[in-house]
């Protein structure tokens, strides 16, 4: 900063200089006439000001813009976009000032607030611009231009708006008041803004001409004081106003030095210094260059598009072979690739990303040998940066590459078989007293599995008792190990509870090398949990078998020998444990010996089975037992644990019952014929009498009569169903044969087409589920007056399966759906899809008519999950 200040001051006394009186006295006389010019008529004096900023800025933008293709950075650009965009909102500014009468309002508000929306918009502006000295916003510059004048209008259209169409930017004028807080506040941020974009000048000085850098910074401290002298007035009249257009001027006149002046009486030092530095830095580095060029060991070359060689240094010779330096000349670098197509590609690469770095080329010699290089290359460029060529160097790796394969490969092997071994792998080196006595070993090498297994991190290089401290006292018997296998050699193996990491571990330990030692750690944890869990099992297992209180045996299944029996065992048959242990099973099973195999062999396949057998206890007694019969593992040999259970009581109860049914169903069937025969007389008379009673008015009461005794009749056939509902345990029946069968029941389905697509599905049903399917068919027949096709189908859902049964008669009146299942209702007896509900309840299952009234009726019966099963095929 000091350094900035003297030049100022250096600037400022050369602008003092006799050489310099004539212009010095010239702009004093300026500055006195536009002072005078503002005490008789100010907005004159404002006018003659803005417009004069108005013209530099318009200036400034254009000649920057017309040599924008010659500026190296972005920075001059930049400030070109500032100064037009800024002098646009000053031209509305000239034209909203108070008493020009312009604008609607004539408020000292309007003219202020676009003051303020320009000096943000010129302060912001300058800054970026600094920061972008030497620098660039795009590749090559090919769109700063037009983004930053899109840009810089988007903002200008926005600050515009804001103040003249939305009227949301903060007031910066009071009438009687004066400034707001917001617009002096906003001078002073304006100001530092300023000072910021000085500093950035004062960084970067060294990439502008001395005498532009000069008039920037004089320029902008101008500004700055302007900023400030327009934080203090009251009126726009005032004299602190008029003293801020002053230095604003000033400011406009030094960028208009740094700027117009510069540009056309020097327009080098403004537009090509930069490249006049770099051409004298080329010329310092082409010695260099040359000198490398010549004493590189690694192939330098120079190349044209078409891969002829335009210069290459000695090295090339002894990389490829070639003797003369006319002979590789007249080579093409394109047959030097041992993949003609390679080079292509590598000059698509060099185009993509502008250069390749140390490109893997397989290349061949003179002779034919291949040998493996490392390319390095750029783009040659001509004066309008078109690629005309490329340059670089060739490093031959070939035996360097070879080794490192080799290395790497060897090292890959043992790194691959090292880091993934199952087992935990240490190598160590121990640590002995001044006794010779082993007190501590040293993790020199160890595998992830060995960081897995132990549950530690980074133990290479540490002492055994920094990784677990205390673990010399807790297994002194690990280091006697150790440090023996370590001075004799002789390997050992031993298993170890290691508590530190909560494992067991199986270790195998032998020595490299006298006082170093290999440690392999096998985990075991879940081996010897397993044995410990089996063991504590079996004991449960012996326990639960032998204090139970159910009847259990342990058979092999192929011998047909009682392996074990419990206590109940011995209590229930009377044998004690010893003579059981004598005996097979064929000796308390009075089953044929080749069935108890067969079921024995049964139950081992499917994993368990239950069986009905007689057994014979040690007295003689025979006695019914269930057995449930589940294959074991004991001692590695599979035999049968069966627990039986004795069900004499309750057999001899169940044929008891069966017999009491047997009896009330021979009762009541005799009863049923003996009231259908006197049903049967009465009908008879009842036609007797009908025929003699012919036209009076008795026959009317014979008919209902004779319509009474068909009801009973019915009604002791629907009995005669009903008892046998539930009699017989329900069992798996097959769907298909059952609708087989109720059609072969019923003569009249001759002409009626019956289609059933099912699959081979059992229900578990009553027996009567027959009964079901047959009173479907007869209703159809009965009431659907012109059915001629009958549809079965059956599909599953996420709750179960349903049955669906489908004709094409009438159908079912809505008013009928609500009472099809009630007992009597219906045209005939009203039992029969009763009874049918009733057959399906027993197991579960549900029936509902679904069909539409006038096209036929559709019966679904609705299965839940597990009371059917689909077999294959």
């Amino acid at each position: 900063m000091n350094a900035f200040f003297h030049k100022s001051a250096d600037t400022f006394r050369r602008l003092l200089s006799p050489g310099n009186i004539l212009q010095t006295a010239v702009a004093a006389i300026i500055l006195i006439g536009l002072y005078l010019v503002s005490l008789q008529n100010y907005l004159l004096f404002h006018g003659i000001i803005e417009t004069a900023c108005i013209i530099v800025a318009v200036t400034i933008f254009v000649i920057i813009w017309n040599t924008r293709r010659m500026v190296a950075d972005t920075f001059l650009l930049l400030v070109g976009v500032s100064f037009l965009f800024s002098g646009s909102i000053d031209f509305f500014h000239m034209l909203a000032y108070q008493g020009m009468g312009i604008f609607p309002g004539n408020s000292a508000d309007l003219p202020t607030q676009l003051w303020i929306a320009a000096r943000y918009f010129q302060s912001v502006t300058l800054f970026i611009a600094a920061l972008l000295i030497g620098k660039s916003l795009t590749r090559d510059r090919k769109y700063d231009a037009p983004i930053l004048v899109t840009l810089g209008a988007a903002v200008t259209a926005f600050l515009l708006g804001s103040i003249l169409v939305w009227h949301i930017f903060p007031a910066c004028f009071i009438e009687g008041v004066g400034l707001t807080p917001f617009k002096i506040a906003s001078e002073y941020i304006i100001s530092l803004i300023l000072i910021a974009s000085i500093v950035m000048l004062v960084i970067r000085r060294r990439f502008l001409d001395p005498k532009v850098w000069q008039f920037l910074v004089i320029g902008q401290i101008f500004l700055i004081a302007g900023e400030l002298a327009f934080t203090s007035y009251i009126s726009v009249y005032g004299f602190m106003n008029m003293f801020g257009h002053i230095f604003k001027l000033l400011s406009f006149y030094f960028f208009y030095r740094a700027i117009v002046v510069v540009a056309l009486t020097r327009p080098n030092d403004l537009i090509f210094r930069r490249l006049r530095e770099e051409e004298d830095a080329l010329r310092k580095n082409e010695a260099k260059y040359r000198a490398f060029f010549t004493t590189s060991v690694d192939c330098v070359f120079m190349t044209s598009l078409e891969g002829k060689w335009l210069d290459f240094n000695d090295a090339a010779l002894g990389l490829f072979g070639y003797e003369t330096r006319a002979e590789l000349q007249n080579t093409n670098v394109g047959d030097l690739y041992a993949d003609p197509h390679e080079r292509d590609r590598h000059l698509r690469l060099i185009r993509d990303q502008g250069f390749t770095q140390e490109y893997p080329v397989t290349m061949k010699k003179k002779d034919g040998t291949l040998i493996d290089t490392l390319i390095t290359t750029l783009p040659l460029n001509d004066a309008n940066a078109v690629i005309v060529g490329y340059q670089g160097t060739i490093r031959d790796v070939t035996e360097e590459k070879r080794a490192a394969e080799t290395l790497r490969q060897s090292e890959e092997k043992y790194r691959t078989l090292f880091e993934n071994m199952l087992e935990g792998f240490a190598y160590c080196r121990m640590l002995y007293n001044d006794d010779g006595r082993p007190v501590d070993f040293i993790y020199l090498m160890v595998n992830r599995a060995f960081d897995r297994i132990a549950g530690v991190k980074t133990v290479s290089g540490k002492k055994v008792t920094e990784v677990f401290p205390g673990i010399r006292e807790a297994f002194p018997e690990l280091f006697a190990i150790y440090g023996r296998v370590a001075q004799t050699g002789q390997p050992e193996s031993f298993d170890l509870d290691f508590k530190p990491a909560g494992k067991w571990l199986h270790i195998s330990v032998y020595s490299t090398a006298p006082e170093y030692f290999v440690a392999v750690f096998e985990d075991i944890t879940e081996r010897r949990n397993t044995e410990i869990a089996l063991m504590e099992s079996e004991k449960r297992y012996r326990d639960l078998f032998e204090i139970n209180n159910a009847v259990m045996i342990i058979v092999d299944p192929e011998t047909g020998r009682i392996m074990d029996a419990n206590s109940a065992a011995s209590r229930y048959y009377g044998y004690s444990k010893e003579e059981f242990a004598g005996l097979v099973i064929t000796d308390i099973n009075c089953a044929d010996p080749k069935t108890t195999f067969k079921d024995m062999a049964h139950a081992v396949t499917n994993g368990g089975e239950v069986f009905s057998f007689r057994h014979r206890k040690k007295n003689g007694e025979i006695r019914d037992v269930e057995v449930f019969s589940a294959p074991v593992v004991l001692d590695r040999h599979r035999l049968l644990h069966s627990i039986i259970q004795d069900v004499t009581e309750r057999k001899q109860a169940e044929e008891a019952l069966r017999q009491a049914h047997k009896k009330i169903n021979m009762l009541s069937s005799i009863t049923r014929h003996d009231i259908l025969n006197q049903i049967t007389g009465l009908r008879t008379y009842l036609e007797l009498s009908r025929q003699d009673l012919k036209g009076t008015k008795h026959e009317a009461f014979i008919e209902k009569e004779d319509q009474a005794a068909e009801a009973i009749q019915d009604q002791i056939g629907f009995a005669q169903y009903y008892q046998d509902i539930g009699v017989k345990a329900p069992e798996w029946q097959d769907i298909r044969s059952q609708i087989r069968s109720a059609r072969s029941q019923l003569q009249q389905m001759e002409g009626i087409a019956v289609t059933a697509d099912i699959p081979a599905v059992e229900v578990y049903a009553d027996a009567l589920i027959g009964k079901v399917i047959f009173n479907l068919m007869e209703n159809s027949l009965r009431h659907g007056e012109h059915v001629t096709r009958i549809d079965i189908s059956f599909h599953e859902t996420d709750d179960g399966a349903v049955l669906v049964y489908e004709d094409n008669g009438i159908g079912i009146s809505q008013h009928d759906k609500q009472y099809l299942f009630q007992k009597g209702f219906g045209r005939h007896t009203g039992l029969g899809l009763f009874l049918s509900q009733e057959i399906l309840a027993i197991t579960g299952l549900t029936i509902r008519e679904t069909g539409e009234p006038g096209k036929g009726v559709r019966f679904e019966i609705l299965m839940p999950k597990g009371t059917y099963r689909v077999n294959p095929g």
